[in-house]
């Protein structure tokens, strides 16, 4: 359990690294858990400026039920096409972390493609509740106990919470630029 509990903390600091310094490769490859599909009318030759993609998110969403928000989302060019976003890093909010994303704008299919990549930190995360699950004995019948069983099923839900947050937060990043992109400004 100390070896999850210290490799999730090195993956966090090296993830903190990776995304202050907007890393091409951390931003771009990994596994895509969640994809959206924005039409635009493609209007403009270019892509959204950085600056108004910025004035469009600097607000922090209030999470349902718990009266919190989250950071502002901040965005980087990666590509031709491509945009990368994340959540700030150092903000007095704290980030969620479980997903950063490409926004990919395709002119010719006047489409705007929003891809969630999921953070190297929830691997550990789920792996960690995978080894407490099996160390704690909260699946096995023999040594089954109530309360082990309870924090399986709450961090399951936790994970499941958060990944709805972000799933809602990328549509919205994506719903936008693909509005912003249909707005003529040449």
């Amino acid at each position: 359990m100390m070896f999850c509990f210290i490799l999730g903390v090195l993956t966090s600091a090296i993830e903190a690294i990776l995304q202050a310094t907007w890393n091409r490769f951390y931003l771009t490859k990994g596994l895509a858990i969640v994809t959206f599909h924005f039409p635009s009318l493609a209007l403009r030759k270019g892509l959204p400026f950085l600056s108004e993609l910025k004035d469009e998110f600097p607000f922090s969403v209030s999470l349902p039920f718990t009266g919190s928000s989250l950071p502002e989302i901040v965005f980087s060019e990666v590509g031709n096409h491509t945009l990368a976003f994340r959540e700030r890093i150092f903000s007095r909010r704290i980030p969620i972390g479980l997903m950063h994303g490409l926004l990919e704008f395709q002119p010719k299919k006047r489409q705007v493609v929003v891809i969630g990549i999921v953070s190297w930190f929830s691997f550990w995360f789920v792996a960690g509740i995978i080894f407490g699950v099996i160390n704690l004995g909260a699946v096995s019948s023999s040594q089954s106990n109530p309360s082990n069983s309870l924090i399986l099923f709450l961090m399951i839900a936790l994970m499941a919470y958060l990944y709805q947050v972000g799933k809602v937060r990328l549509a919205q990043v994506g719903k936008t630029a693909a509005d912003l992109w249909s707005t003529s400004r040449e």
